[in-house]
């Protein structure tokens, strides 16, 4: 599983990567519950590190970001693009009784994805 680090603060550090001792664990780090594709019917729900570290040289603070799953989301990226591929063919009330999900969420996932499927069908 690959990840990256996101900074939280828009500081311009030097080329110099603080090193080992000077980045620590910053507050209680809680569980993400993140929503992923379904198995075998059944949901599944990925329990995921929400590791918070801050740096001491350059009291910057930053969290660890996966690429399954967007900041500050509930679903992973595979859930919500099958969940719009589904409700672009159908309504929102019948993708949500199939993904088991509110209609408001997967009303919600389908309008931020109209625009990047308008602009890809335009290409």
């Amino acid at each position: 599983m690959k990840s990256s680090v996101l900074p939280l603060t828009h500081l311009f550090l030097p080329l110099r990567h603080p090193s080992r001792h000077e980045v620590i664990r910053k507050g209680s780090n809680a569980l993400r519950i993140v929503r992923h594709l379904s198995v075998f019917e059944k949901k599944t729900y990925l329990h995921v590190p929400s590791i918070r570290k801050y740096c001491t040289r350059y009291e910057a603070g930053f969290v660890w970001a996966y690429e399954f799953v967007g900041p500050k989301q509930r679903y992973s990226k595979l859930f919500r693009s099958h969940t719009v591929e589904q409700a672009l063919g159908s309504t929102a009330a019948h993708g949500a009784r199939m993904q088991q999900a509110p209609a408001s969420t997967v009303q919600r996932m389908h309008n931020d994805a109209v625009p990047t499927e308008c602009e890809r069908i335009y290409e």
